[in-house]
């Protein structure tokens, strides 16, 4: 319990020092047969505004075959963000 508890500490700590500095983005994917099932996955986007909302896009990339394919595919909705912010900061 002490380990899950310093850990959100660190957790918190890093989003607080670059939360409107930069866009912060997690992700989680599934590979085992569970509520989404294999392959499900989800990422939650912090925006560099803080009058922007949270985005939390949901992605399934079917036919995965293992954890690795399954994370790089978890990561693409980031990246996806990313660049429209970047787009958007650009004009």
């Amino acid at each position: 319990m002490e380990q899950r508890r310093e850990g959100k500490v660190r957790v918190d700590s890093f989003i607080k020092s670059h939360k409107g500095k930069e866009v912060l983005v997690f992700t989680d994917v599934s590979v085992a047969e569970g509520f989404i099932g294999i392959g499900g996955c989800a990422a939650v986007l912090l925006p560099i505004s803080p009058e922007e909302n949270e985005k939390i896009p949901n992605v399934v990339c079917s036919g995965l075959t293992d954890n690795l394919e399954a994370e790089v595919c978890g990561i693409a909705p980031g990246n996806g963000y990313g660049y429209t912010v970047l787009q958007h900061t650009a004009t």
